[in-house]
């Protein structure tokens, strides 16, 4: 039986993983050079061992966060408000994640009727959820904030029970911001074996693209098949 605290190796996984997922956003567009760019297969396949070993579940919001997941054989699902049957939910279902739908989550059905989660990665910038979903943190868990709310809308919270759970449970909270550049390789290296596992599949994430002078348009209208956008700027 494995006798090190899977709290520290999940610590030791935020450090490195939640870096390199916003990192790959970044790469994306750019998949050419992304290959060219990768030397050589990433060397912590020790993450997979320690998912299989612990039986580690996830929840994401976030589809580049759940493909960096399952590549280490991560039990992962991804919330959204959207229907089953749209574009995001059927990308997370291909990659062997589990959909939930947000809008299911209401004061007769709360949150934590879900179950409970030992890593969760968040990046809606709703701050309401952000703080909603402290309810499915598991013990010894670890919760990755990179969603900026936005606005100044005041939001009611009971300080005194979130402090006493991240106390009594051994639950670490941290916000991510900052990567460095072995971030970036760690997201290339990622995006690089994603494409050999599932073909093509990293490029539909791309659904739509438009031309730079039209970044209002990429911005403000957002339909239930869109995942990521891309301006484009003429060669």
């Amino acid at each position: 039986m494995p006798t090190q605290n899977p709290t520290l190796q999940l610590r030791h996984l935020a450090r490195n993983f939640f870096f390199s997922t916003a990192c790959a956003v970044l790469i994306m567009a750019s998949s050419g050079t992304a290959q060219a760019a990768i030397q050589e297969e990433s060397s912590e396949t020790w993450f997979s061992t320690i998912f299989s070993m612990y039986g580690i579940t996830i929840m994401l919001i976030g589809l580049l966060a759940a493909l960096s997941l399952r590549l280490r054989d991560a039990e992962v699902s991804g919330l959204d408000v959207v229907d089953a049957t749209t574009a995001r939910p059927r990308w997370l279902n291909r990659i062997g994640g589990h959909y939930v739908d947000g809008r299911q989550v209401t004061p007769d059905h709360p949150i934590d009727e879900l179950g409970t989660f030992d890593v969760i990665v968040e990046a809606t910038g709703i701050a309401s959820l952000e703080f909603d979903l402290l309810d499915v943190l598991a013990m010894n868990g670890v919760y990755a904030v990179t969603g900026i709310p936005a606005g100044d809308r005041p939001l009611s919270i009971d300080g005194a029970k979130i402090m006493r759970r991240l106390v009594l449970r051994n639950q670490v909270l941290v916000g991510s911001v900052n990567a460095s550049r072995d971030h970036f390789q760690l997201a290339v290296d990622d995006l690089v074996l994603a494409e050999t596992r599932w073909p093509r599949h990293v490029a539909d994430l791309i659904t739509h693209r438009h031309p730079y002078a039209d970044f209002d348009a990429a911005f403000q209208h957002h339909g239930a098949d869109e995942i990521k956008v891309v301006l484009e700027w003429a060669a």
